[in-house]
C-alpha cells in the first residue's frame, strides 16, 4: 500500500470528479454555519465531485474513517446530520470477520446535495480460510460486492464510488496490496453496488515468503461514498444501510445493488458466502 503505487488511480479519479463537477443549485450561505473551508480543502469548491475526490484520495493516503469523517466536518464544512435511530436493530451478520465502522450522513449548504460514508474493514485473518494462500497473487473466490442504499424513497444518486486497501500493518512488505478503485454494479434511485474480484496472499521479505507467513487481503478495508438529492425535492426521513457480501471457493458475486426495500445480490454458483449487512444513520433529507 506504498504512496507511489496509489498515485496513478487517484488522479484518475480526481480528474472524473472534477471533469463532472456540478453548478450550485442548493441553499445558499455558508457551507456550514461559521465555518470557512481550509487545509486541503482551502480555495476548493464544496461541490459533491470535488469531496468525493477528496475522500477518495485520503483513503488511498491510508487514512481512516475517522480521520476522513474529522476532516468533511472541520475542513470541508460538511454538516454531520445523521442520528442514530432509536432502538437500533441488530446488525445481520452471518460472519464475524468484518465490521462496518464511521458510517455518516453529511449535508453541503453551498451546493445542496447530501454525502453517505460508510467503511468498512476485516477483523482478522480468516480469509485465509477460505482459499489457498502463496506469497503470490491468489484469488479468493470468484467477487465480493458492497452496497449502499438510502429508505424513505426515491433519490437522485449524483455521485458514487467505492475503494479498497490492504492491510496497512502490512505497508512494511513490498508485496503488499494497494488502494484500487471498485467498478459500479448496480446504480438506481436507491443507491449503488460495486464489486471486485478480492485476493490474498502472503508476504515477502528479501524476495521470499516471509516464514511463518503474514497475510495481506486485498479488500481488508474500505469505503463507499454517495453524492445524492432527495428526487423532485419532496422531503422525507432516510436510514442508511450497507451491504459486504463475502465469497469463496466457485462462489461469487453477478451483480448486487440496493432495492426499496433491501439489498439484490444475485451469485454464481451460490453456496459459500455471507453477508455482512448493517443499519446505519437516519436523517430528514429534503
Amino acid at each position: 500500500m506504498r504512496t507511489l503505487s496509489r498515485l496513478a488511480g487517484v488522479t484518475a479519479v480526481l480528474a472524473l470528479f472534477v471533469a463532472a463537477g456540478l453548478t450550485a443549485t442548493g441553499p445558499a450561505g455558508a457551507a456550514a454555519k461559521g465555518c470557512v473551508r481550509k487545509g486541503v480543502a482551502a480555495g476548493k469548491p464544496g461541490d459533491v465531485h470535488t469531496v468525493s475526490a477528496f475522500v477518495s484520495a485520503a483513503k488511498a493516503d491510508g487514512r481512516t474513517g475517522e480521520s476522513i469523517g474529522r476532516a468533511l466536518e472541520k475542513e470541508w464544512c460538511l454538516t454531520n446530520v445523521g442520528e442514530e435511530p432509536a432502538g437500533q436493530v441488530q446488525p445481520f451478520n452471518t460472519a464475524n470477520d468484518t465490521d462496518w465502522y464511521s458510517m455518516s450522513l453529511y449535508y453541503e449548504r453551498d451546493y445542496g446535495y447530501y454525502l453517505a460514508v460508510a467503511h468498512w474493514r476485516w477483523l482478522n485473518d480468516r480469509f485465509t480460510d477460505d482459499d489457498w494462500v502463496t506469497c503470490i497473487n491468489n484469488e479468493v473466490g470468484d467477487d465480493d460486492g458492497v452496497a449502499l442504499r438510502l429508505s424513505g424513497g426515491e433519490y437522485q444518486i449524483i455521485s458514487r464510488f467505492a475503494a479498497a486497501d490492504g492491510n496497512a500493518a502490512r505497508n512494511s512488505y513490498g508485496n503488499d496490496f494497494g488502494y484500487q478503485e471498485m467498478p459500479s454494479s448496480v446504480v438506481n434511485q436507491y443507491g449503488a453496488g460495486f464489486k471486485w474480484q478480492d485476493s490474498a496472499k502472503g508476504m515477502q521479505s528479501n524476495g521470499a515468503c516471509v516464514n511463518p507467513f503474514v497475510y495481506d487481503y486485498s479488500l481488508y478495508t474500505g469505503t463507499v461514498v454517495i453524492g445524492f438529492r432527495a428526487l423532485n425535492g419532496v422531503c422525507r426521513r432516510a436510514q442508511m444501510f450497507v451491504d459486504y457480501v463475502h465469497t469463496w471457493d466457485s462462489t461469487g458475486v453477478s451483480s448486487i445493488g440496493a432495492g426499496q426495500g433491501g439489498f439484490n445480490v444475485s451469485f454464481s454458483n451460490a453456496g459459500d458466502s455471507w453477508a455482512d449487512s448493517e443499519p446505519g444513520p437516519t436523517a430528514q433529507i429534503c
